[in-house]
This record gives C-alpha cells, structure tokens and sequence, in this order.
C-alpha cells in the first residue's frame, strides 16, 4: 500500500509502483544518485555533494580502517547510514566465505518479511541458524530449512547488539581459519546486518577473477532497518538540537 512520511511537517506519499533501484517494494538499500541515507557506492565527490545536503562531514575515515559519521539537519530526518563493503579474509581470488568462522556479539535479531524488511520483532537467536554468539562456521546452517534464510537465500539480517548504549564496544569477530587473518568489528550503534553475498551478480573483479554469490561478506553497522515503522526500535530520527554522530572500526589482526 501507499504510505505516508511518519514524520513532522508536510506529508509526502509515496507511489507502491515507484521503486527508486529496482529492488522490489522497499529499496533497502539506496545510493546517492536517488537521494537515499545508505551507500551502496562510495567515491570522494559522491560525500562531498552527500554533506552539502545534510551538513557535517558524513564520513570520514580515521586509520584507514575507521570510519566516523556525522550529520545534521534542520528538520526532523531519517538518518541511517552504513557500510556495505565487502569482505573476503581469504583473498579477493579465494572463492567463498563460507569457511569463514563468524562470531556476532548479538542475542537477538529482527526477523524479517519477503523483501527483507524487519517485521518489527526482536526474536532471541537461540536454538536458530541465526545463533553465532559462538564462532561458527558460515557455511554450516546457512542452507537449513529454515524459513528466514529461504526468505533471503541465506544470511542477510539484522542483529540487535548486545549491551548498546551509544559507546564503542566490540561486536563481531570474523575468521579466515586457512589463512589465519582475524576481522573484529567496533561501534557505536545499536545493530548489525550480517550479508553473505547471497545475490552478488556473477561479475569479473580484480585481476579478472570470477565472483559470485558468497564471494565475500558485509558486516553493516546502523539503527535497525525500517525503525520509522517500529516505534519499540531505537529511532534514527534527527534534527534540530539532535546531531547524528557514529563510529565504527574494523580492526586486522
């Protein structure tokens, strides 16, 4: 159906048959060219025109593997944004990260609709495929008969950190067991979408090689998704008086 910002001020609709990248009817993902808040691509001159129309720096990246965000608007704004580079611990010509070994410092996650848009629960992970609180190998359920995974051909969902109160903390591990390189994760926000590169295109990268789906993996952090329509998530909504600031680090070991 239609729906209607959730927001203070003017109202404005938008068309259920206009979908902004072709993504079906949620457009999880946008980038800058449709005036989205989350980056599928990045590129120095894509931020700068980004920060003129919010304000702030945006993002910045701090040690070459941190990143910092702010923003500022002057009316209340929908303001969420993330990361989505993928990764690949193994080597950029190794094939799937399915033998990676993942732990996520995440009790619960938000179980989601077709489409991939939360249904507003915060279910516990226990005794699911879901469940990485150990570190577990990400090839090893990601083919159960479970219906969330059926419902995004594998992993790509949210999970619902541990202990977040805005600090910086550690929340996510990833191990490449072959090569012995190690990934942890730091942020200041309260989620993470765990992608497994389900539907990355069957493309030629680096040096020619051939990648596919589960080629590499993203781990975005950010409010949950969808929060505007779920008033028991935490709210990305800033403006006047409430700057949007976050930091994530991806460290090597």
């Amino acid at each position: 159906e239609d729906k209607t910002s959730l927001l203070p001020g003017p109202d404005y609709v938008f068309d259920k048959d206009v979908h902004l990248l072709g993504l079906g009817p949620n457009d999880l993902l946008n980038d800058l060219e449709t005036f989205g808040l989350m980056f599928e691509t990045m590129c120095v001159r894509d931020l700068r025109v980004f920060a003129d129309m919010l304000g702030g720096e945006v993002y910045h990246y701090r040690d070459k593997s941190g990143l910092e965000c702010d923003a500022t608007a002057d009316v209340e704004t929908l303001i969420n944004l993330t990361n989505h580079t993928y990764f690949n611990l193994a080597g950029h010509d190794s094939g799937s990260i399915e033998g990676h070994l993942l732990c996520l410092h995440a009790s619960r996650y938000t179980p989601v609709l077709p489409g991939a848009i939360p249904t507003g629960e915060i279910s516990p992970v226990a005794g699911t495929p879901l469940d990485f609180t150990k570190k577990k190998r990400i090839g090893e359920e990601i083919g159960a008969d479970c219906e969330q995974l059926k419902l995004v051909q594998g992993y790509d969902h949210n999970f619902a950190l541990d202990g977040a109160d805005g600090t910086m903390r550690e929340v996510a591990e990833v191990e490449d067991p072959k090569s012995g390189r190690r990934m942890k994760v730091y942020t200041t926000l309260p989620g993470i979408q765990f992608y497994a590169g389900n539907c990355i295109v069957e493309q030629s990268g680096k040096g020619g090689v051939h990648y596919g789906p589960r080629t590499g993996l993203c781990l975005e952090t950010h409010y949950f998704p969808d929060s505007i329509h779920h008033p028991e998530f935490e709210q990305a909504v800033f403006g006047a008086g409430k700057v949007y600031e976050s930091e994530t680090i991806y460290a090597f070991e």
